[in-house]
């Protein structure tokens, strides 16, 4: 190994060395979602449990009562829409565009967690670091697989990352997912963004689409006492999850 190919390995374990030890993050957040000329913003609750749930779920404003939820879990995606009662429940593989871009919930939780991702993979390893490139004059780590990139924008001194571009490129068109990182907070011994913004963007699509969702959260806890897996009132109905971006824009 070259000197250089050396150091980028080290700035890639830095980097890798900012994630957080708990296993769960939960806390009350503003969120907001752009979507075409709709820009609101609700208040809601964040909770993720590792390697198991994430979940978010919006209420009426001043009322408290909740209107949407939005859960990922390993084999599932659910949305609950409850001012229409209905909801979408699919794997990954129904849901066309994760499907085709390679999105897993596990990449979705490193996305959230603020973390590395490797496809394909549940968790990076330390064996897995020197899979990665990295620039550390500028705080920059990237990852290329197949038609997916990655590059991640990360404090050059701390490597804590503040920036993830995720970019998908085939015949069919151009998608990218850019997640930006603010407001870091103490948990534990590390920093986790309480403010994550995610601007997602599409023309691998009938039309081009573009979903900004902002999560900006008032504290950040480590609180466990809460269950992993939502039900839905046999009063609901299940309608197609062909547009799930669509349905996700609705709540």
């Amino acid at each position: 190994m070259s000197k250089n190919d050396l150091g980028s390995l080290q700035y890639v374990q830095k980097v890798y060395d900012t994630r957080v030890y708990t296993k769960n993050i939960s806390g009350k957040m503003d969120f907001r979602i752009q979507a075409g000329d709709k820009d609101i913003t609700v208040p809601g609750q964040l909770r993720m449990r590792r390697d198991s749930v994430i979940r978010i779920q919006l209420f009426i404003p001043l009322l408290g009562s909740e209107i949407g939820r939005l859960e990922f879990t390993p084999t599932y995606v659910l949305i609950i829409d409850r001012m229409h009662k209905q909801y979408v429940k699919a794997d990954y593989r129904q849901v066309d565009f994760l499907q085709q871009h390679g999105i897993t919930f596990y990449s979705l939780q490193a996305l959230f967690w603020n973390q590395l991702l490797l496809p394909g993979n549940k968790t990076v390893k330390e064996s897995d670091l020197e899979k990665f490139t990295a620039d550390a004059s500028k705080g920059q780590v990237s990852l290329n697989d197949g038609n997916m990139s990655y590059l991640w924008t990360c404090d050059p001194a701390s490597g804590q990352i503040k920036k993830a571009d995720v970019t998908y490129n085939d015949k069919q068109g151009r998608s990218s997912l850019t997640v930006d990182y603010a407001g870091f907070t103490a948990v534990g011994v590390k920093q986790f963004p309480a403010n994550i913004v995610l601007n997602l963007k599409t023309d691998a699509t009938k039309h081009v689409k573009a979903v900004l969702m902002g999560i900006n959260m008032h504290r950040v806890t480590t609180d466990s006492d809460w269950e992993t897996r939502s039900t839905i009132s046999d009063r609901y109905t299940k309608v197609d999850p062909k547009d799930i971006l669509s349905k996700i824009t609705m709540l």
